[in-house]
């Protein structure tokens, strides 16, 4: 029996960082350089401007998808999956920011709030000043975390580009990407899953005595 881990650890492989990004998944990037990292100890000759050209010319992004923390993930399984982890999203807003907009229209609010980030990209504190001018007795950090949870949104560059630094600001994602959503089955995101983190077992057997 021969298992073999197929997350591309025990051995550098030659695979492109956005052929390595789709088959991981997803990468975590809540600290913007940490794709850099995962990148580097698990590709062949990998250079930090590979990424940071899939980043600038949009065909990797950076949002809120799993656990509600920031991943890297392709352009397209963004779109595939964004939908599927709205109900995490939503369930996370409840639990912790709910209070801080009591009495806000919120079908209103996300109207808003997808307005002014597809006016110009926009960190969550700027968008939370902006909201509170009409919604003044709720709290400014919960709007925008309202917008964060609710809305399907990815942080720009220069965030996550090697060598520069920027601020979180935040854009939706169907204008970012120029498409709309386009939910999957559950069952093909869990396929993925497993194909990038199970282990791949093969069996030989004899025909002989035994």
């Amino acid at each position: 029996m021969t298992g073999v881990l197929s997350q591309y650890l025990l051995e550098r492989t030659p695979a492109r960082a956005i052929n390595a990004i789709e088959h991981l998944g997803a990468m975590q990037s809540q600290a913007p350089l940490a794709p850099y990292l995962g990148l580097w100890t698990r590709l062949q000759d990998f250079a930090p401007d590979e990424l940071s050209a899939l980043t600038e010319e949009r065909q990797v992004v950076r949002l809120h998808l799993m656990r509600t923390t920031v991943h890297l993930v392709s352009a397209r399984d963004c779109l595939d999956w964004r939908a599927l982890f709205y109900p995490l999203h939503a369930a996370g807003f409840s639990a912790h920011f709910r209070r801080g907009t009591g009495g806000v229209d919120r079908n209103a609010l996300l109207r808003q709030a997808k307005r002014l980030r597809e006016e110009q990209p926009r960190t969550r504190a700027e968008l939370g000043t902006l909201l509170a001018e009409r919604c003044p007795h709720a709290d400014p950090s919960a709007l925008a975390y309202a917008a964060a949870y609710h809305i399907a949104l990815c942080q720009v560059p220069p965030r996550g580009i090697w060598g520069t630094n920027g601020p979180a600001a935040w854009a939706p994602v169907e204008r970012w990407l120029g498409a709309p959503l386009r939910p999957v089955p559950v069952d093909a995101l869990v396929l993925r899953y497993l194909g990038a983190f199970a282990r791949r077992v093969s069996r030989t057997s004899s025909c002989g005595p035994g």
